[in-house]
């Protein structure tokens, strides 16, 4: 019986053989502390679920640093949902997701990653990237300079810094790909 393929080390994006041409995968993942599980489909052989026990944190970086991403909590999921779209379920005190610029924190994360929909119900905090039009949305400054925060240079040397800004809530976030709706 062969054995199966190591699975430290994953390659992702552009399907298989992604990466593979340069030599260098797409995406490179590096997991610390706590205990791996790993689910693979024994007639696809492929990655169905992998959850980390224990407090984890899952660190993705992607050739295309938008895609990056960091994951923290005391019990984290991924898995195919039933039409094979991932699903990642963070559990901690507190739990955090970090997204290119977007950084989350809760007891209860559910980030659904191919349709960018985040929901976090009870109390967390954000620091979220504002632009113009979220600054000015509906003529009411989302982001005021008593709550909105020079973060770091953007990319572009001639862009202007990124502004951030520090929301909590206590019952709930959800994230729909475009809107963010903070409920308490």
């Amino acid at each position: 019986m062969p054995s199966p393929n190591p699975v430290g080390s994953l390659s992702g994006g552009g399907g298989a053989g992604a990466g593979l041409a340069s030599g260098r995968p797409a995406e490179r993942f590096r997991v610390e502390g706590g205990e791996l599980d790993v689910w693979v489909n024994s007639q696809s052989q492929q990655l169905h679920r992998v959850a980390l026990h224990g407090p984890s944190r899952l660190i993705r970086r992607s050739t295309d640093a938008t895609q990056d991403m960091e994951v923290a909590g005391d019990e984290i999921d991924f898995q195919l949902d039933e039409l094979g779209r991932p699903i990642a379920t963070l559990l901690g005190s507190p739990a955090e997701l970090k997204l290119a610029e977007m950084r989350l924190r809760g007891k209860d994360i559910r980030f659904f990653g191919d349709q960018n929909r985040v929901m976090i119900p009870g109390p967390g905090s954000a620091v979220l990237p504002m632009n113009a039009s979220v600054a000015n949305a509906g003529g009411m400054a989302f982001g005021s300079p008593s709550n909105a925060s020079s973060g770091p240079q953007s990319r572009s040397a001639n862009a202007s810094p990124t502004r951030y800004v520090d929301v909590q809530w206590r019952d709930g976030l959800q994230f729909d790909g475009r809107v963010v709706t903070l409920l308490g």
